[in-house]
């Protein structure tokens, strides 16, 4: 998910779709900072398969959980923007994966069942269905609404298996291709719209901290070896004594590991550090240049580096609090789970009760109130 993140801030990403997530209990809540909780539709009998969806939580969104189909991998959601293109009145996303050597004429028949559904609920609105299609032949699917398919390029291999089909083409880029995440052996494709777009990026903020380059620390070290320590022990008090050294610490601190400014964003996770968005910098090169060997070592070395920073976060941060400081304990739970410490209703507004925020809570009231309903009041 770091790494996600780190791909979807650089490139402005406002609805993220995954295929194979592997994801399996209904009851984990799949987050990332900006977006709504992640929309999903998991394999349920068997390993693998799977589809994700994250929304930025600045739109409301509308899942269609009534098309959820047994042995459909398919996830159907309207989006709604503030500003659209005048005829496109709302964004319908399907995610699709199609298993290698399932049944081509029932994923068609679903998806036009879908489609035929939401369009007469929103006839006027534009349409992406994004994923991974495998073999599936999608001629029938593009005369059937009018629908183009943008992506040119392999995402696998020699193959083009994960594709966007939409009626927007004319509002839409060619789709960029990006290095795959993780271990993943499937490009990233990324798409954006022609027309000018101002993303919300997020806040940068300057910070000073102290440089931890190795070759400095080799040279700190060395310096603190070779360093007489006499003055320190003629010293008479404490402290003078103390005095002493810190301004000797404190110089060569400053000489070989001096305060640098660095960037931070506002979404940044506390466990991702400069080295990291370097490794993903490096493996992008990598990966224009056609350098196979590099994108592979940095691509595993980046898997490594992730965890190795989760554990290492979780050891110093939360690991090492008193049990009985549940409170502390609790706050730095949620930085690591990306837990907010206060949310609001508007997710569960828009995906249950189509935005309608008074309806949700005078449902949350009743609830409460039947809660006690057959009590009988206390005496005064």
């Amino acid at each position: 998910m770091d790494e996600l993140q780190v791909v979807a801030e650089n490139n402005g990403m406002d609805i993220i779709c995954i295929t194979e997530t592997w994801l399996v209990s209904d009851n984990e809540t799949i987050q990332m900072d900006g977006y709504h909780p992640a929309f999903r539709n998991d394999r349920l009998e068997r390993q693998g398969g799977g589809v994700l969806c994250f929304v930025k939580n600045t739109y409301k969104v509308k899942e269609w959980s009534n098309l959820k189909v047994n042995d459909m991998e398919t996830l159907w959601l309207t989006i709604y923007p503030s500003k659209l293109p005048r005829e496109v009145s709302c964004i319908t996303v399907g995610v699709i994966y199609h298993p290698p050597n399932s049944n081509n004429t029932e994923l068609y028949n679903h998806i036009s069942h879908c489609l035929d559904h939401i369009l007469q609920v929103h006839p006027d609105s534009g349409v992406l269905l994004v994923g991974d299609f495998n073999h599936f032949k999608d001629a029938s699917i593009k005369q059937s609404f009018k629908l183009v398919q943008l992506v040119k390029k392999p995402t696998r291999g020699d193959n083009i298996l994960d594709k966007i089909l939409t009626n927007m083409d004319k509002f839409y880029a060619t789709p960029q291709i990006l290095p795959p995440l993780g271990a993943s052996d499937h490009f990233v494709v990324t798409c954006h719209p022609n027309i000018q777009h101002t993303y919300k990026k997020q806040e940068i903020m300057h910070i000073l901290k102290r440089s931890t380059d190795a070759n400095g620390k080799n040279m700190f070290v060395h310096a603190i070896k070779s360093i007489d320590w006499s003055e320190l022990y003629r010293a008479d008090s404490c402290l003078d004594k103390f005095t002493i050294f810190t301004n000797i610490m404190f110089s060569n601190l400053n000489e070989y590991l001096p305060m640098v400014l660095v960037k931070r964003g506002s979404n940044d996770k506390p466990w991702v550090t400069d080295k990291f968005r370097q490794m993903i910098s490096n493996r992008q090169k990598a990966f224009t240049n056609g350098d196979k060997v590099s994108f592979n070592k940095l691509r595993n070395a980046i898997n490594r580096t992730t965890k190795t920073l989760r554990k290492n976060f979780y050891k110093n941060s939360v690991q090492d609090i008193d049990e009985s400081n549940t409170s502390e304990w609790w706050r730095k739970a949620k930085v690591i789970t990306g837990i907010k410490s206060k949310e609001n209703l508007s997710y569960l507004a828009n995906t249950v009760y189509n935005g309608n925020i008074k309806m949700l809570c005078n449902d949350i009231n009743s609830f409460f109130q039947s809660v006690s309903s057959n009590l009988n009041p206390l005496d005064k």
